[in-house]
């Protein structure tokens, strides 16, 4: 499992360069390069998180996070930043705050957004995994669309995003498009 995160955050490195080169024109490789310093593992680009059922995305709304229209908002926007051990910080664009779980973390709790980020606070750490799940680091919960009676013809804007066990169904899994580089 180790070693599949670590190749999962190696792909994605390269996945983020090859689209960075793919984006650059004929005079922007003509031109000096200009090197910016930044954080180690910072993604240079905001990500939509979407899930591959519905098709709605994840948004950030005053505190907690919900499904809503792509409608390519910085609310609907959010940074990976890579840690160590496959494990990521994940900030909205929007409000500025982090992906979290409410504090009780159990099965069905929200998902919400919060600050400030805290080393220890492993609330605020994810794995993003190959199926495109985005799982809870401390308590293995995944970021989960709240589905009344579980029906696929459920979806719709405002559902609450909750923790569950990830048991690999559809709206449980994200897929991400890149929408701004910076």
């Amino acid at each position: 499992m180790k070693n599949t995160r670590v190749n999962f955050a190696i792909a994605l490195y390269f996945l983020v360069a090859w689209a960075t080169i793919a984006k650059m024109d004929k005079e922007t490789l003509s031109s000096p390069i200009k090197v910016q310093p930044r954080q180690s593992g910072k993604l240079d680009a905001f990500l939509l998180l979407r899930n591959t059922q519905s098709g709605y995305v994840l948004q950030a709304d005053d505190y907690y996070v919900v499904l809503g229209d792509n409608a390519k908002i910085p609310k609907q926007k959010w940074a990976p930043e890579y840690l160590h051990h496959g494990k990521c910080k994940i900030v909205n664009q929007g409000n500025g705050k982090y992906l979290d779980i409410e504090q009780n973390a159990t099965v069905g709790s929200r998902l919400i957004t919060s600050t400030p980020f805290r080393d220890e606070d492993n609330l605020q750490l994810w794995h993003i995994g190959f199926e495109g799940q985005i799982v809870n680091s401390q308590v293995g919960l995944a970021a989960t669309v709240a589905l009344p009676n579980n029906s696929r013809f459920a979806y719709k804007t405002g559902l609450p995003i909750v923790g569950q066990y990830y048991y690999g169904v559809r709206w449980q899994q994200w897929g991400i498009e890149f929408v701004d580089y910076y």
